[in-house]
């Protein structure tokens, strides 16, 4: 029934926020979703992490779960280390290789920039230190 929901949801808005607490599958279960829904057309689906470690962890998570190695549909990229490919659909990354690969001409992270299904945790970039979210 969620899923059903949170589909429709999807494909009606550009932007949707999701709150939910430690644990309930915001990192995990929701790129899954959009991926076998094929909300995602052909662009890749991004989860920035706050830490190198839940961005190796959960992409080792959800390959896991999708019957697939690190590298192949599922990747990661953290600082001196990525495993990805061409067909890599679901990619965890820190905050910092984000804004590297944003704010620098150069391709660190093999994403098309141009075409991609973002997903960004609030609660992750707000208590990062190389974001800064001014309250109004």
């Amino acid at each position: 029934m969620y899923v059903y929901r949170l589909v429709t949801l999807l494909e009606k808005h550009p932007t949707v926020i999701i709150i939910g607490e430690t644990g309930c599958g915001k990192s995990t279960q929701i790129p899954q979703f959009i991926y076998e829904h094929e909300l995602h057309s052909d662009m890749m689906i991004a989860i920035t992490q706050p830490r190198r470690l839940a961005a190796t962890s959960l992409a080792q998570r959800v390959a896991f779960e999708m019957d697939c190695k690190v590298g192949t549909t599922v990747g990661y990229s953290i600082r001196f280390d990525e495993k990805s490919s061409e067909s890599t659909k679901i990619i965890f990354l820190t905050e910092g290789m984000l804004l590297r690969e944003a704010l620098s001409g150069k391709q660190y992270v093999p994403i098309n920039w141009e075409g991609f299904y973002f997903i960004a945790f609030l609660k992750s970039i707000s208590q990062s230190s190389n974001t800064k979210i001014q309250r109004t």
